[in-house]
């Protein structure tokens, strides 16, 4: 993190580029100029990286890890509006919190009727837009521009909310309240994001 609260665009003289490519063409994309995606880590065979704001609108990238301004092999990667992933903990359930700000588990479980806010990524499109790399700021909150929807074992779940969460760089969540009526026990959770569903998780 920097001194301004961004990410970094480079670590350890590492770098990840992703040039930009519109509308294929011809049965391929076109490439452009590189922007420095933002860093989450970087390790010996592993780049985590924020896909830049600056795609919007394109349907796929050109990405290359470059150290020491020498490139790797660029490797073309299709984009979509949004791309929702639900983050799940070491215990295999999803980053879930209960209407009593306690983590879910299994211990804790949610009842049919309370709000639940999940936690995850690949929102997509945000009105007002975020710098790539920045946190969240707390006003004004930061809303899809895409329609969203949940299910909860098998069933339509009410969103509440959904919106980018303020203080960290590229986390999302969603608020929805818990169907009435569901058997005791682990049930799926599901959301959906510009037509795109996530990870189905516990």
């Amino acid at each position: 993190e920097t001194d301004t609260g961004r990410l970094p665009t480079a670590a350890q003289n590492v770098e990840m580029r992703v040039y930009g490519g519109a509308t294929p063409a011809a049965g391929r994309v076109e490439q452009t100029g590189f922007v420095a995606a933002p860093l989450l880590f970087v390790g010996p065979n592993q780049v985590n990286f924020q896909m830049p704001f600056d795609v919007e609108g394109m349907s796929a990238v050109w990405i290359a890890a470059a150290r020491d301004g020498i490139e790797s092999e660029r490797e073309m990667v299709s984009l979509a509006r949004a791309s929702p992933g639900i983050f799940v903990g070491g215990n295999g359930w999803a980053a879930v919190l209960n209407d009593n700000n306690v983590l879910n588990s299994p211990a804790s479980a949610a009842a049919g009727g309370t709000i639940v806010t999940v936690f995850f990524s690949g929102l997509g499109p945000v009105a007002p837009q975020i710098p790539s790399g920045a946190p969240t700021p707390f006003t004004p909150l930061h809303l899809p521009t895409s329609s969203f929807s949940a299910q909860v074992g098998g069933q339509n779940a009410p969103v509440v909310g959904v919106a980018m969460t303020p203080g960290f760089v590229g986390l999302a969540q969603m608020s929805l309240i818990v169907p009435e009526g569901l058997a005791p026990g682990q049930v799926s959770l599901q959301i959906t994001i510009a037509g795109r569903a996530s990870n189905g998780v516990l």
